[in-house]
This record gives C-alpha cells, structure tokens and sequence, in this order.
C-alpha cells in the first residue's frame, strides 16, 4: 500500500506541477499567485480550511492509492507468475490515469489536461471495462472484497447529473399548509434585460409575461453585495453604507434587513448564493442556513487545484464536501461547476417542515468569465458563450421554480424573480445615442449611463391556495427600484415598522422619485480604452485586508476614497442626470425615453437641469466628492449658458 500511496502522490504534484509551469501567472481574474499570497493574513478560518484542504489532497491521493493497490494485487494473483508485481503496478496505474483522464475529459472538457482523444470508446470502453473486472475479481479470489465493495460504491455515487434532466417536472406533494404565506426572492446574477424571451429565457419569460411586471426597474450600484443588501434593507446605499462589495460587515446594521424582520416573525429563513468571493451574505444576516461554496480567501487560491485530474475526480465525491467546499458547487470554479447538482443541494435543503420560509436564493451563471462546463465550442464570441450561461441559468430557476412548487411552498406565498444588475459589452445598443465610447464601458457598475447595467428585472406574483392573486397593476411608466421589494413584502404581511425606509410598496407609488444610482470601483484602462483586468484587480489588492473570519474585506481607511471617485447619478421620470469624475467632473443628461445623451451645458431644459441637480445634491449631501464644489454650493452658481440660475441643495465642500 505505502509503494503506491507513494505512486499516487508523485503522479499528484506530476500533474500540479505542470499546471504550475504552463500557468506562470496562475490566473485569477487578472492577478498572479504572488500577488495572492503577498495579501494574505492567517486567521483561525483561514488556517482551518488550509488544514481541511491538506487532509482532501491526502485523501484524494490516498483514494487513488486504494484502487491502485487493489487492482495491482488482483492482477498479479491472476496473472500468477506471468506478470511481476512492479509490471502489474505499471499496467494498473497506467489504465487508471487513462480512465482519470477519461472522466475529466468527458465530464469538464476544459480542465488543462482534458483532452478529446481521452474519450474515444476505443480507449475507454476497454479500459473501463478490463478496471472494473479486475475489481470484481476480488470476489472470485476472495480478496479485497471490502475494498472493491468500497470503490464500487463509490464510483456508482460519483456518476454526475446530466443537465439535460435539470428541469424535471415534479407532482405537487401532499405537504403542511402555512398560516403565514411563505416569501421567495429569485435572483440571476449579471442578466441584461433586453435579453429576456422566449427564446433566451422561456422560463422567466414566461414567468414575466404572466406577472406583475414593472420594466423600468433600476438597481442603485450595479454589483452583486450592493444591490442585495438594498434588496434585503429597502434603503439606499447612501443609507446603509453598503456602496461596494466587500464591504466590511462590521460597519453594517443588519438588523435593519428583511431576514432578521421575518425571523422574528417565525420564519425560517434561507439564503443560498453559487458564487461568494464578492458577496458575503451569511448566518450574521439572520439567515437560519447559507447554501454555497465557502467564502474564505483559500477559495481564491483553492479552485484552481481542480486542473489537476485525481482532484477532478474525487472533488465530486460527497465525502469531499467537507474537506474541499471551496470546489463544492463553485460557479468561481467555473470548469467543474455543476448547475444541476447546485439545484439538487438547494432541493436538498429547502424543504417543507410546516413553518412559514423566507427564501432568498441568487444564480450566477451569466457572470464573467461566461464560461460553463458546459460549453460546447471556444470559437465562440464573448456575447455568445454569455448567451449560453444565460440559458443555463434560466433552466436552474425553471428547476428550483418547480421544486419550490412540488414543496407546496408556493401554494401561499410571494414570490419575486429578480436580477441584481445588468452587463454591458459596451457595444453601440449598451450606450445612449449621442455618447461617447469613454463612457461606453464594458461589465457592470462600471458606467452609470448604461441601461444594460443599471436596467433590472422586477417580476411579482402572489399566491393564496395555489391560486394567483389579481392585483391592480401598479403604473409600469413610474421608475421603480430594488429598495421597493422589502417594503412590497412587508406591506403584502401587514408588518409596520417603526422606522421609514426609502423604497416604497410597488402598489403605493403615486407618483415619480428621484432614485439615486452609483457606480462602483473605476477599473483600469488599456491605451485603446478596453479594461486592463490585471492591472485593476491587481492595484485593487491593496484596498482589502483578510478579517477575523478569513474572509477578504474591504479596509475601512479605503472606503471614503472609494466612494468619493464613483460617478453620481440621479433618476426622475424620463431624465437621468450623471456626474463622471473621471471624465473632469462632467455632466450628462439622458433622455430615457428616447434613449437620448445630452451634455449638461447643451440640455435645452434648464428647469429640469436645475431640478436634477438640486435633487442629486440633497441624496448625496453627506458625500465628499470633488464635484460638490461644482455643482452643490450653497450659492447661487453660473451654469450652462453664463447666467445665474439659483442655488442646488446640500452642503458644498472642496
């Protein structure tokens, strides 16, 4: 046993080491493996899942060490003196390396050793076949047999899911009834919502079309943690402090979040996340259970082991779940990440116990890089491959749609399908007419001018006894935002709060709001204007700090340097008012309707001018930024045209 768990282990780092050499910067969006290991502090967390990775890369060598070991004693009892036990040792590893490479080429094609001549049946066929003779072979010698037991047991557990069976249709389930109804809020990560239809998104599209719809929805920072902590508060981010991911937790109320309302309500409540390096959303939000990879910065790091083959394999294994999480239904881990064995760990755990739920559950298969296991071609075109996840994602929710359904959990309950943000390509139809390519930014969060960013989907039903209630729709020509959905869900409970929120019921909007919307972190610009990802997450290093938990946050010195250089917008009716400081502090009027961008000195309306800015200025009062001096002194100010027009609101700073 010890010559082949010495065997195992070499051919182990064999194939890591490879990895190593062809990957010298050893990517992750952009930053190299220095660089990570540079930024990295020990925590408690932190040293515990380094620990529990060890003891998965022991196993993991040890897994294969067992099947070589009982495969080579085999053969040589059968092969008696033809073979000797350093030829039978040889024959063994060799068929075993070639049925490993099978695996991971047929199951993720773009592991770096994966390869199409792996999966010939020519090659496997035989190969599989002469491997599992040899192991019931054990049965016939009398030998072995627990271990072969074992390893068969295992292979039959380790078969994965096929996605073409993801969207099962499932009979409704004599389940217990709630009182209260239930709450549900389906989240798609990175959705552009021009490409919500039939053909993109049949399920949503459909769940759309049969639904309180309101289209003129708008996210007020378009990354994933901002956009659902006002999902989950009601207020902006000016109100919370949550302006950008990372942001340290410590500096949050999250007391005031939907979670700890319903908790206290009787609920329980449940969140669940496929990606978590930028959104750290977990039981301290009042979330009974948190479903998804670990969130430590060793998942950073951790993920890309998986080119390695043996760990492919056995990374799959349930055993491995506690010792790997970090490559346990991963969307980071994009080349082994399995959508439908994601929906069956949510099936899993969402189950119908009789008490009212609160289900908070985000996907986030159409977020860069775009790519999935499931590919079918590199020569396509980014939009394309976007395109693929997409529909990916849409049969993960028609998937989790109809477990909720079979649960009996939908039969009372209010259910949202939502998405945090949009993406832009910064393609002609991502920007205004009249703007101009300095603006047109590709990803999302990164130009507040973008539609395809800010524009998200908003999309509402309500169920009593399995039947939908008829509401009265509200205006779909108002602009509403993601701060209306806690205050839509509290009013349809009849919760009061004590405290006022800055979103408002969906059904009490009477009239247009200025929604504030923000940009995130200003990436780093190549010289033709395309975003330099290495340099901007490798310079962004340096704005985190890994905490207690050993989670990467971002430091508190950094955060009003951050906040003070994102571009400021203010939304009212069919106008857009935006301020680019990048761009020397330059203003923009988007006429929504028309999809129309105007510079603020040739905007022909100046009440609407002086109207925005007032607004603007009041919601972004407690900022500094260098703009304020520009456009919110306490003073009458020259604008425009060389004439005095009044004074904007707010407290002016320099």
């Amino acid at each position: 046993m010890r010559i082949h768990f010495f065997i195992s282990a070499l051919i182990f780092f064999f194939f890591l080491t490879i990895c190593f050499l062809n990957y010298p910067s050893f990517e992750f969006k952009g930053t190299n493996f220095k660089d990570k290991l540079e930024s990295l502090s020990l925590s408690l967390p932190l040293l515990v899942d380094i620990i529990k990775v060890i003891l998965g890369l022991l196993l993991s060598i040890l897994f294969f060490s067992i099947i070589a070991y009982t495969i080579t004693h085999n053969l040589k009892v059968l092969a008696g003196h033809n073979l000797s036990r350093l030829s039978s040792a040889s024959l063994t590893w060799a068929l075993l390396i070639t049925l490993t490479l099978g695996i991971t080429s047929y199951q993720f094609p773009y592991l770096f050793f994966s390869h199409e001549t792996w999966v010939r049946v020519y090659i496997q066929l035989p190969t599989l076949c002469i491997l599992i003779l040899l192991l019931l072979s054990s049965f016939f010698i009398k030998q072995n047999r627990l271990l072969a037991s074992m390893i068969l047991v295992f292979g039959i557990f380790s078969v994965p899911i096929n996605l073409e069976s993801s969207s099962p249709k499932l009979p409704l389930r004599n389940k217990s009834t709630f009182k209260k109804k239930n709450v549900v809020i389906i989240g798609i990560d990175s959705l552009n919502t021009r490409l919500i239809n039939s053909k993109n998104t049949p399920f949503i599209s459909s769940f759309v079309n049969t639904s309180i719809h309101l289209p003129n929805t708008h996210t007020h920072v378009a990354r994933t943690f901002p956009s659902w902590f006002t999902i989950l508060t009601g207020n902006y981010p000016t109100t919370t402090q949550a302006r950008l991911n990372l942001t340290n937790l410590n500096n949050l109320n999250l007391e005031n979040t939907l979670s700890y309302i319903l908790k206290k309500e009787g609920y329980t409540t449940y969140f669940s996340l496929d990606e978590r390096r930028f959104s750290h959303i977990d039981e301290s939000f009042y979330f009974d259970k948190v479903i998804g990879p670990s969130e430590t910065v060793s998942e950073l790091l951790i993920w890309q082991l998986v080119d390695n083959p043996f760990l492919a394999v056995t990374s799959q294994l349930p055993i491995f779940t506690y010792f790997l999480p970090q490559l346990q239904n991963n969307r980071g881990a994009w080349k082994t990440y399995s959508p439908p064995r994601f929906n069956k760990e949510l099936e899993e755990e969402i189950k119908n116990t009789g008490k009212p739920v609160f289900i908070a559950a985000h996907f986030t298969l159409p977020h860069w890089p775009y790519k999935t296991k499931f590919n079918t071609t590199d020569n396509k075109d980014t939009v394309s491959k976007y395109l693929d996840s997409v529909k990916l994602a849409d049969k993960q929710v028609e998937r989790f749609h109809s477990h909720l359904k079979s649960e009996g959990i939908l039969e009372n309950a209010l259910i949202f399908i939502i998405t945090d943000h949009g993406e832009s390509f910064a393609r002609k139809i991502d920007q205004p007419e009249n703007s101009s390519d300095k603006i047109n930014i590709a990803g999302h969060g990164t130009s507040i001018i973008s539609s395809s960013q800010f524009n998200v989907l908003l999309s509402f039903k309500e169920y009593n006894k399995g039947v939908e209630i008829q509401h009265t729709q509200p205006n779909t020509d108002f602009n509403y935002a993601l701060t209306d959905i806690t205050p839509t869900i509290l009013d349809r409970l009849n919760i009061n709060l004590t405290r006022t929120l800055d979103g408002s019921s969906i059904f009490k909007v009477s009239q247009e709001r200025f929604l504030p919307i923000e940009s995130s972190l200003k990436p780093s610009f190549n010289v033709d204007g395309t975003i330099d990802l290495a340099s901007t997450i490798k310079q962004g290093i340096s704005f985190y700090e890994v905490n207690e938990l050993g989670r990467a946050v971002l430091k508190n010195k950094f955060y009003p340097q951050l906040v003070s250089i994102k571009q400021r917008g203010v939304i009212f009716d069919k106008w857009q008012l935006s301020i680019f400081p990048e761009l020397d502090h330059a203003a923009f009027i988007t006429d929504l309707d028309n999809n129309y961008l105007y510079n603020l000195n040739d905007f022909y309306d100046k009440e609407i001018t002086f109207l925005l800015l007032e607004k603007l200025c009041s919601l972004f009062s407690e900022d500094t930024f260098q703009a304020k001096a520009m456009y919110c002194k306490e003073k009458p100010y020259l604008l425009v045209d060389g004439k005095t027009h009044g004074k904007a609101a707010g407290t002016g700073t320099d």
